[in-house]
């Protein structure tokens, strides 16, 4: 193995000493660098190498090119000082001895020469070492794509042009599964280099060429067949662009695909510049994936990124259409589509309006900006002297009309597919479209609340009523004032075939709870009213517990929500040593150490989040109504009765946040005893080393395993405060 790495070293000194007499690095550097590849290669070379080796080996080399390419610049601009200087200097005058010429003629010639006298083999000795280090890496892990990528990155970066080529081939002959890989160099065929390294253009013939093959071999690669898709656009608008600036009015005809590829025009004789190209990609693509509506949908988004993609849009909408009219996210598209097109038509569709377009890139594909972004705030009125070149801004009357059709669509849909998921997202649909920024506006409301109101009780007689469906038409009746129906509808479902689910019980409580609530004041009055309906809303928690069975994943959520009512009903002198309360907190604590998550409204909750939550609101809520006597009940009973029951949450954030509170309550309460008050000041040292020994005891053996910082930041703050009281 030594004489392996020395033999490596060996070939490395002449590189060395090149950077070593031009005065890019010092002695001292070129001792360093030395002594760091030694290591770097012993590594390397041992029997079990490491993956991480040679990743920080090469993170090291491309640092070093780095600081070898500014001391260079720094050179050439003649800002480099002392012996370093010199160095260059000499080093400048041996190179023009080299090329026997003086620095004379234009401007242009001064630069090439001036270029050649500060170029040396010694200046990519750095990039071959990468290079090699990437094929010694990839020989011995083969099928990791991530070092093929890497590898095809950094010659992007140091502007290895040639090699990259040979990069993506054998990336390719090794993993031709990988659709990432084919992507990757079908962009840089059609992209070309860099615009500072002779700028060829690039090669559509070549990108189609690889992606064609990488086809044959993942002919059910959805990402190929998009970014195949994408490609055809980006060549359009190449070939538009060119056509615009040449000013060729034959152009439009055949000559852009015998210029520039030779793939045939369509037989159909369709427009270049329409999509014709793309529009053949689309068949072929959902002849081999035909049972897929996401992925056809995928082709739409694209559409969005390029201009004059409407012919290409109607055929697969048209095709979604055809093929999925018994798909409920196909009606939704077009609904969408009604919205959001203007210049789009299916058999069925006879207008639809346009919004802002989309600017998400393309897959591999760099997407300039080929759209104007059009997105406008709701205006009554628009100006009469429109720019000719701008798109027309989305009116009021405009926005109603597409609104008009976006519900005519889904009044077909609901018509012709009678299922629950179909009523349910177009009613999530129109929901959205009012709460977005564009539509939520009076005229637009007053078309889709009837149509929403008329899709209810169409669902209703229907009889496809579910769970879902229900809670999201509660909600909507509340939010429209319709407080009092939505409690109805709720009852009705909860007394019928619905008396099992556990979502319809506790919306049902909280709107009973938020039926007269809607006033933040906090008089007598008020809070007797809050107390009522508090009240009422347990009931229901209550009698949905009877009908729900314990073993229920979504018992604790109706236990929560009782715990919660509870604290609002029972009397602010009772909190802390009510029997109830105290009890359905001992119980929530032991079926939230037996599940991880819960759902709520809001989302999937942790158990040991929602535990520091309840342990923070109760300790607070008694401290509020109790003071410093009842906040001490609390945390006593979490920390001396239910600490085996918090061990499995202590490395929730909430949960450490619920100790910190419970400790400051503590800290102030025994730093504001008077002197003459001794005795109570040692109780509340004596409570709170406790506190602090019960807390360390709790991440110590918690089951999650807590991190050794956070139990030394405690042990920390425990040696600090009993210092500071005992003294």
């Amino acid at each position: 193995m030594a004489d392996m790495v020395q033999e490596r070293l060996d070939s490395m000194v002449s590189d060395l000493r090149d950077l070593l007499e031009k005065g890019i690095f010092t002695e001292t550097e070129i001792h360093a660098i030395v002594e760091r590849r030694r290591q770097s290669e012993y590594l390397l070379r041992r029997k079990n190498a490491r993956k991480a080796d040679f990743l920080r080996y090469a993170e090291a080399e491309m640092a070093l090119e780095r600081l070898r390419s500014i001391r260079h610049t720094k050179a050439m601009e003649g800002r480099l000082v002392g012996v370093q200087k010199e160095k260059f200097e000499k080093f400048i005058r041996r190179q023009k001895k080299k090329i026997g010429k003086e620095q004379e003629g234009n401007k242009n010639q001064n630069e090439s020469l001036k270029i050649r006298l500060g170029s040396s083999p010694g200046d990519t000795s750095i990039i071959r070492s990468i290079h090699l280090i990437f094929v010694r890496i990839k020989r011995k892990w083969k099928s990791d794509v991530s070092l093929h990528l890497a590898h095809a990155e950094f010659a992007k970066r140091s502007k290895s042009y040639q090699q990259l080529g040979t990069i993506y081939a054998e990336a390719l002959q090794i993993l031709p599964k990988t659709a990432a890989l084919w992507i990757e160099a079908a962009s840089h065929e059609f992209f070309g280099y860099g615009e500072d390294d002779n700028y060829s253009g690039g090669s559509v013939h070549a990108a189609r060429v690889l992606l064609q093959r990488g086809l044959r071999l993942n002919p059910n690669s959805e990402d190929l067949w998009i970014q195949y898709f994408a490609l055809e656009w980006h060549f359009i608008q190449k070939m538009r662009g060119r056509k615009e600036i040449l000013k060729l009015d034959a152009f439009e005809n055949d000559q852009p695909t015998q210029m520039l590829s030779e793939d045939p025009m369509p037989a159909e004789g369709a427009d270049f510049f329409q999509g014709s190209i793309p529009a053949v990609i689309y068949n072929n693509a959902i002849k081999t994936i035909p049972n897929s509506v996401s992925f056809r949908l995928k082709f739409l988004e694209v559409c969005k990124d390029f201009p004059n993609t409407t012919l290409v849009e109607e055929n697969i909408l048209t095709s979604v259409e055809r093929d999925f009219g018994d798909n409920p996210d196909a009606w939704i598209v077009k609904a969408t589509f009604a919205l959001s097109r203007p210049d789009l038509h299916t058999k069925s569709m006879d207008e639809s309006f346009d919004i802002a377009p989309d600017d998400t890139p393309v897959g591999f594909l760099p997407v300039e900006e080929i759209k104007e972004n059009e997105s406008e705030l709701d205006k009554d009125t628009s100006s009469d002297h429109e720019s000719p070149k701008k798109k027309r801004k989305l009116t009021t009357n405009t926005k109603n009309s597409a609104v008009k059709r976006a519900c005519a669509v889904l009044e077909e849909a609901t018509s012709k597919i009678v299922t629950v998921d179909m009523f349910f997202k177009s009613f999530e649909f129109l929901q959205d479209l009012l709460n977005s920024v564009v539509y939520n506006t009076k005229r637009n409301r007053l078309i889709v609340v009837p149509f929403l109101e008329r899709l209810m009780a169409k669902a209703d007689s229907s009889d496809v009523q579910s769970p879902r469906f229900l809670c999201l038409t509660a909600r909507f009746l509340s939010e429209i004032g319709r407080i009092e129906d939505a409690i109805q509808l709720l009852s009705n479902a909860t007394s019928g075939t619905h008396a099992k689910e556990p979502e319809l019980w506790l919306l049902l409580a909280d709107l009973t709870f938020r039926r007269r609530n809607a006033s933040l004041d906090n008089s007598e009055s008020t809070l007797k009213q809050k107390s009522e309906d508090a009240y009422n809303a347990s009931l229901i928690v209550r009698k949905a517990m009877l009908s729900i069975p314990m073993h229920d994943s979504s018992y604790v959520e109706l236990q929560v929500a009782l715990f919660e009512y509870l604290l609002v009903v029972v009397p602010p002198c009772e909190v802390s040593s009510n029997k109830e309360l105290i009890d359905l907190f001992g119980s929530i604590l032991l079926l939230c150490s037996q599940r991880k998550t819960a759902a709520f409204d809001s989302g999937q909750i942790e158990m040991a989040d929602l535990v520091g939550e309840l342990c923070l609101k109760y300790t607070q809520v008694a401290l509020l109504s109790g003071g410093i006597s009842a906040a001490r009940n609390i945390y006593d009973m979490i920390f001396f009765r239910f600490l085996p029951n918090l061990q499995f949450a202590a490395s929730s954030n909430k949960v450490i946040h619920f100790f910190q509170v419970s400790l400051q309550i503590e800290k102030t309460a025994a730093g504001t005893s008077r002197k003459g008050e001794m005795e109570r000041r040692v109780i509340s040292i004596t409570r709170l080393r406790r506190m602090y020994d019960a807390i360390l005891t709790c991440l110590k053996q918690s089951a999650a395993g807590v991190d050794a910082s956070i139990v030394y930041r405690f042990q920390q703050l425990q040696r600090e405060d009993m210092g500071h009281f005992a003294s």
